[in-house]
């Protein structure tokens, strides 16, 4: 599927925003985190205002104890969707890891009460 993504991308640069989705996607199926990183890097340099790419871009980064690179991403999620329940919950798993209780339990009472509206 890479593959077919790169082939994609090099014969028709519209559908670039896509393939990027696609193969970060499939890059992380296959626990290869950097490079799903980079795609989605890639991706948000062609669409800087969807959330979800923000926190797809988060997720790769917890795989690689990135803690600090996901709350910023998940941030950035939340920044232009204040009702991102999904980025909220994991924002607050990743302030626990760095040991930050306090934002931890803010974000996870602000998922909770997202998840009941």
């Amino acid at each position: 599927a890479i593959k077919a993504f790169t082939k994609a991308m090099a014969l028709d640069s519209q559908f670039a925003l896509y393939c990027f989705r696609d193969r970060a996607e499939a890059y992380g199926k296959l626990k290869k985190y950097r490079q799903a990183v980079q795609d989605l890097s890639s991706q948000l340099k062609l669409d800087s205002t969807n959330p979800w790419i923000y926190y797809h871009r988060a997720w790769n980064y917890r795989m690689l104890a990135e803690h600090t690179l996901e709350i910023a991403d998940d941030s950035s999620a939340i920044y232009l969707d204040p009702k991102f329940e999904l980025a909220y919950r994991d924002r607050a798993w990743a302030y626990g890891k760095l040991g930050n209780h306090k934002f931890a339990e803010r974000d996870w009472l602000m998922a909770q009460r997202l998840a009941k509206e």
